[in-house]
């Protein structure tokens, strides 16, 4: 009979009790990885216990699933104010989703997971400025076009196919954000170009069917009452050059109408109520300076006309 020990990643490997069973680690006491203390630390410092409590305080699956960017900087369950257990939280590359959601599998199976074994009842799509995705986005709007000797090519590529995924119009937008960009719009190219993709994500997700066994679509349900899709989009704001304690542009929190078309300011941090609620910064002072945005909704609106989405 063969005795089993535990290897690295918890692997059970054969062992006759004589042979020493070689576990590759680089966070073994023996490594010399210098990245060994920060990678210990962070497995020293979980929270079992707290996370235990967290989820007994939460019996039921939740309703509510949040998609939003990879970016370091979104942290949707302290965003938002969820604790473990109140929502699933799906990480894409911008927000975005691509216009063939089936294609993507393992991004399908998530959602089928949230949306159609569980039953969400209320959606969120959250994308946000300063993104790298939409910065590709602008810069390479075509296949082929990231050059061979820059670096990190290959990894921006991947980028780049999964961006051009999302919407068909990328290369005459990416056209139309420079020109007003460089007529001295007051948002860049690259956070007009994600709110744009967030509305073509919210179109992709409407379209998808992820209910009632993948026979109802995201819109159908919105229609019958049953499920509630919001657009967001989150603004980090804007440093002053001269004076990185001053803000040019105030942080805030948008949501789309799609009735209208139109953005409009859902919560803003300002000084006058700057309590931390909902964008959760009372820790940290922002201040505008003389003749800041405070609310950017109007320059969110993007106007264009297929006549200038012809090639």
């Amino acid at each position: 009979m063969e005795n089993y020990v535990a290897s690295a990643g918890g692997i059970m490997v054969p062992t006759d009790g004589n042979a020493k069973v070689q576990a590759h680690n680089s966070c073994s006491p023996d490594s010399d990885d210098s990245l060994s203390p920060r990678h210990t630390g962070i497995i020293a410092h979980a929270d079992l216990s707290g996370l235990m409590a967290k989820l007994a305080e939460n019996h039921t699956p939740p309703k509510i699933l949040v998609l939003t960017c990879t970016d370091y900087r979104i942290s949707a369950s302290d965003f938002f104010n969820l604790p473990p257990g109140k929502a699933f939280i799906q990480k894409q590359v911008g927000g975005f989703l691509t216009r063939n959601l089936s294609a993507a599998a393992a991004f399908h199976a998530s959602l089928a997971v949230a949306a159609g074994i569980k039953e969400v009842q209320d959606i969120f799509i959250m994308t946000h400025s300063d993104c790298a995705a939409a910065k590709i986005a602008v810069q390479f709007p075509k296949e082929g076009m990231v050059p061979q000797d820059m670096a990190k090519n290959a990894d921006i590529e991947t980028i780049q196919r999964y961006v051009l995924q999302v919407s068909d119009k990328i290369p005459w937008l990416s056209r139309i954000f420079y020109q007003m960009q460089n007529g001295g719009h007051p948002l860049p190219a690259e956070d007009l170009m994600a709110a744009h993709l967030g509305i073509e994500s919210y179109k992709n997700l409407m379209g998808i069917k992820l209910f009632h066994n993948q026979t109802r679509t995201t819109s159908e349900m919105v229609d019958m009452g049953q499920v509630r899709v919001s657009l967001l989009h989150l603004d980090l704001g804007k440093k002053s050059k001269t004076n990185p304690d001053l803000y040019e542009r105030m942080p805030a929190l948008y949501e789309y109408d799609p009735i209208t078309g139109q953005f409009f300011i859902s919560r803003r941090c300002n000084v006058s109520d700057f309590d931390g609620v909902g964008l959760n910064c009372g820790y940290h002072e922002i201040t505008p300076m003389d003749g800041a945005i405070t609310d950017a909704s109007e320059h969110l609106q993007i106007k264009y006309s297929d006549i200038l989405l012809a090639p």
